[in-house]
């Protein structure tokens, strides 16, 4: 069951929607439209680095409730190498900006690499704060590109 919010939220509080590049109310409506279609994340898996979680940052048990609560499911480290879900739904968030250690693990790397890419923890807040992908942004898969064509 989703809670009546509205008596809690500040909508038009212009320093906080400027300092996040955010309207609340445009996120609100975006928030509806996306739980219609069963959550911004639906479909998407996850995988956050380590040294991401706690690190100026949710803990990991934090991140997992955002991820689910947008509809997406959370993998963790130790689940590596992926097997029982489509590679091509993995999303892998690193800190920003990237520490080498989460770009050039090999487990890591072939997550990103089989899945959509690396993202950094400040696209993650974006996308969850405005419900809704960048305009211009298409998964590559749509788009026939894999990360090796950047390499």
């Amino acid at each position: 069951k989703i809670l009546n919010v509205s008596k809690y939220l500040w909508v038009n509080d212009t320093q906080s929607e400027g300092r996040y590049k955010m309207s609340m109310a445009l996120s609100l409506r975006e928030g509806k439209l996306r739980r219609k279609e069963g959550g911004l994340l639906k479909d998407w898996h996850l995988l956050l680095t380590p040294d991401v979680a706690g690190n100026n940052a949710p803990q990991e048990e934090e991140f997992e409730q955002m991820i689910t609560a947008a509809g997406g499911q959370m993998i963790h480290y130790c689940s590596l190498p992926i097997k029982d879900i489509p590679k091509h739904r993995v999303m892998v968030i690193t800190s920003d900006p990237p520490m080498r250690s989460q770009t050039q693990d090999k487990l890591i790397r072939q997550a990103a690499h089989d899945g959509e890419g690396f993202f950094t923890v400040t696209w993650l807040y974006e996308i969850i704060m405005n419900q809704k992908f960048s305009d211009t942004w298409t998964p590559r898969k749509e788009m026939g590109l894999r990360l090796s064509d950047y390499w």
